[in-house]
């Protein structure tokens, strides 16, 4: 992109794509709120996150929160997935066990620490569901 004549940003276009902005926030709250020793959602640290999102205007509306835990069981997959494809010329790393070992947890998760916040109740439920 070009601003007053000069270079002002490179879009590495091979790493674009459109994506919901559920699956984003998913990821993000993934991201945000994993606890890589553990293997597991920190619940407080994803709660603090979601509650952070929209005291700033987040776009995804609370009603889309239910697809959020399904959302972090994708990427785990997607990373799972990749990791294999990597294994067969690299070998199994731990990032690949770590989004393996997650996955399983994220299918028992239980999102209750804030009882009576909106976003936790709606998580919980989610969570139940898978």
């Amino acid at each position: 992109m070009v601003k007053d004549g000069q270079i002002s940003t490179v879009v590495a276009w091979d790493d674009c794509k459109a994506e919901w902005l559920f699956y984003a926030l998913g990821r993000a709250t993934w991201d945000f709120g994993k606890d890589k020793c553990q293997h597991k959602l920190n619940c407080e640290k994803a709660v603090r996150f979601l509650q952070a999102c929209q005291a700033a205007g987040g776009l995804v509306p609370s009603r889309e929160f239910t697809l959020l835990v399904p959302v972090m069981r994708c990427v785990c997959i997607i990373e799972v997935l990749l990791g294999l494809q990597d294994a067969a010329k690299f070998g199994l790393n731990n990032n690949t066990l770590h989004h393996l070992l997650s996955l399983e947890n994220l299918q028992n998760a239980v999102i209750a620490r804030l009882s009576g916040y909106s976003i936790t109740t709606q998580l919980e439920q989610s969570a139940e569901r898978f």
